[in-house]
């Protein structure tokens, strides 16, 4: 289990005692990947808490506790009303500028916005922004290990938004050796081609016979890399899954001419079936936390999910224990190729 956040902690504490003083107010909680306990999920107020996360398994977490959860892109309605906002500052700069901007959408005048970060991750700079936005003055208080809580009430409506880059729409990404693919900010290296993924094709084009009529499976896919690569295989199947809306999104319109199931998972946890071909270029941290747990679960789902005589090939960071784990879940661990700061596992059943 990952290890608290202890911003989100603050949050939760800001919405339970507002919620006191409120309690026939409507509240919504803007969630990205940050992590989130399953006990703190489940002392949240049920009544007039809208929880709405692009992560599939923040979101599934909230359905399980009773609260209403939206997965989307952080899509607001105007029916959704909302009188305080809480938002718990991403990692990237586009996706807080634009959580920004809905709150100046869809805030009234006399409305609340809540936001909760540290020094290191640039919050005076998103407080400052998010003062000029709303026409207010942050009231700021102080936590441990410099984390700010900023409490800004909208006080007239702006026209003149962040730049957020775009957030919401795929574009074409041209790039010299592919053909132009789709892809949006809020995508993990959503405007290149990730190194480790680009090494694991390296490896895979000496190493993986030509084969055809494969059940492939992509876990934690992107905007779909490997997808596009094991899609030239013709398989029988092709199944690519990711734990964000926007990586769904964007692998849907890549792999929509080969045929692909796109599917929401949380480290293929959703998927069902057996596959001759596992591919992925696992994540090693949720927000701005670092843990092995991810693996993990992907190293979980990839025995469940891989037949007998089936291959899962892993590209992960060379100073990460990817043998251990394989090992804990009944797979056997063979290096393969090492490079570029990377390593690629060929991974087979016990």
């Amino acid at each position: 289990m990952f290890e608290s956040d202890a911003a989100v902690a603050a949050l939760i504490k800001t919405i339970l005692a507002q919620k006191k003083d409120r309690p026939d107010s409507n509240f919504i909680w803007l969630a990205d990947e940050h992590p989130i306990q399953p006990a703190q999920m489940g002392i949240l107020p049920r009544e007039r808490l809208l929880f709405i996360s692009n992560r599939f398994d923040q979101h599934e977490l909230a359905v399980s506790k009773g609260i209403l959860s939206r997965f989307s892109d952080f899509e607001i309605k105007s029916e959704d009303k909302p009188e305080e906002l809480f938002i718990r500052v991403p990692k990237e700069r586009p996706l807080t500028h634009f959580l920004l901007n809905q709150a100046s959408k869809y805030l009234s005048v006399g409305g609340k916005l809540w936001l909760f970060g540290y020094k290191n991750e640039g919050i005076k700079t998103h407080i400052k922004r998010a003062s000029a936005l709303l026409d207010s003055t942050a009231n700021v208080s102080k936590g441990k290990n410099q984390l700010s809580i900023a409490c800004l009430k909208k006080n007239s409506d702006n026209t003149e938004l962040l730049s957020d880059e775009d957030y919401l729409n795929l574009r074409q990404i041209e790039h010299p050796e592919i053909k132009p693919f789709w892809s949006k900010p809020g995508i993990y290296g959503w405007d290149k081609i990730d190194a480790g993924s680009d090494f694991l094709i390296d490896t895979l084009s000496t190493h993986e016979d030509s084969k055809e009529g494969l059940r492939i499976l992509d876990i934690g896919c992107g905007y779909g890399y490997l997808s596009l690569w094991a899609a030239q295989k013709k398989p029988t199947l092709l199944t690519a899954t990711d734990n964000c809306f926007g990586a769904l999104e964007a692998a849907s319109k890549n792999l929509e001419a080969a045929g692909a199931e796109v599917q929401a998972s949380n480290a293929g946890d959703r998927i069902i079936g057996e596959y001759d071909l596992i591919l992925s270029n696992p994540p090693f941290h949720q927000g701005f936390t670092t843990t092995p747990d991810l693996h993990q679960r992907f190293l979980k789902n990839t025995h469940r999910l891989l037949g007998n005589k089936g291959i899962a090939w892993f590209v992960v960071n060379q100073f990460l224990p990817l043998e251990k784990v394989a090992c804990e879940n009944h797979l056997i661990p063979e290096e393969i190729a090492r490079g570029k700061g990377f390593k690629v596992l060929r991974l087979t059943p016990l």
